[in-house]
């Protein structure tokens, strides 16, 4: 993968990030999810810079911790440009993910309705039009924060497809910290996305406890 390009550098000299991969059922699954990953850090425009890139560290021996320095020329006052892109992307993926969830609910209430199949239509042309005005702001306020103009309609698509990717990862467990050498400064970035971490894993948690409950109930009456 070209997400596994090593250097002889070491990671106490500079800022970082620490991925955990989700939970995989087998090799197939790891390998997808690695792929995303690739995905999004060399072909999201926001998690690109002039001056700065990631660069492979390694994998945390016996666990599913992968880990990355920022190489490059890094700032000494303001600190890792980069870091604060990749902090406020993610930040942006969760919000863009509630958004979708929130969309497919609406979708499901809408088929279960009684009303005409081209009101039914009409409605979910405008939730769907709703959602892509979320991804349009999103995409909008990283420009802002970011300061990478989407230059195309190939750019766009990439941004659109990382919000995406990055979005379903974080549901199925992907987390993203500064990594434990990185100054307080990056730590700090990170700090907030920790307490969204908790939150999604207590909502899916509750989700899965529904369906146990949902399918217990089924094969009791049975």
């Amino acid at each position: 993968f070209v997400l596994f390009e090593s250097m002889s550098l070491h990671t106490k000299e500079f800022p970082g990030i620490d991925i955990k991969i989700p939970n995989c059922e087998n090799f197939m699954d790891f390998k997808k999810i690695i792929n995303e990953i690739d995905f999004i850090i060399t072909k999201c425009p926001f998690i690109q810079h002039e001056a700065e890139f990631l660069r492979f560290e390694g994998i945390d021996v016996g666990s599913q911790w992968i880990s990355f320095v920022v190489s490059g020329v890094v700032s000494v006052t303001v600190g890792s440009i980069l870091l604060n892109n990749i902090a406020a992307f993610v930040d942006k993926c969760i919000i863009i993910r509630s958004h979708y969830l929130t969309t497919i609910q609406q979708e499901l209430e809408v088929q279960k309705s009684q009303i005409e199949q081209n009101e039914k239509d009409e409605l979910i042309k405008n939730i769907n039009r709703i959602y892509k005005i979320h991804i349009e702001n999103a995409i909008k306020e990283l420009e802002e924060k970011t300061g990478c103009k989407i230059s195309d309609g190939d750019e766009r698509g990439r941004a659109e497809q990382s919000l995406q990717k990055m979005g379903e990862l974080i549901d199925k467990g992907l987390q993203i910290y500064s990594s434990i050498d990185s100054p307080k400064e990056t730590k700090a970035l990170f700090e907030p996305l920790e307490m969204k971490y908790l939150s999604i894993e207590q909502e899916l948690k509750a989700i899965e406890d529904k369906k146990n409950r949902e399918r217990k109930k089924e094969e009791s009456d049975e």
